[in-house]
């Protein structure tokens, strides 16, 4: 029986140093998506903003602006316009399970 309890307590032992010892590029992988997500979801607010603003405030020339500047994103990001927009309901997604995750949600 002692030496089962041994060998149990053995195992635990390296099952909680084989996960405490993630590797390094694994946890730098997972901040930098989440850095990612972050910034991604900041500029997806600006662009909701902008879009506010001006659907508000109907400034001559701000629409063709707008569509412009949104049509120049896509591409200088090599996507279509619809998937850039589908994009930002995705990163959203993503970062609330990111703040779930952490416990700020």
């Amino acid at each position: 029986m002692s030496k089962f309890l041994s060998l149990i307590f053995i195992c635990l032992t390296f099952q909680s140093i084989a996960s405490e010892a993630q590797p390094a590029k694994q946890q730098n992988d997972e901040r930098i998506q989440m850095m990612i997500v972050a910034k991604a979801t900041g500029m997806c607010d600006a662009l909701s903003q902008i879009i506010t603003f001006q659907q508000t405030h109907k400034m001559p020339g701000s629409d063709q602006f707008v569509i412009r500047f949104l049509n120049d994103e896509a591409a200088r990001l090599n996507k279509s316009l619809d998937d850039y927009m589908a994009q930002c309901a995705a990163v959203s997604e993503q970062y609330h399970r990111y703040m779930n995750e952490l416990g700020f949600r």
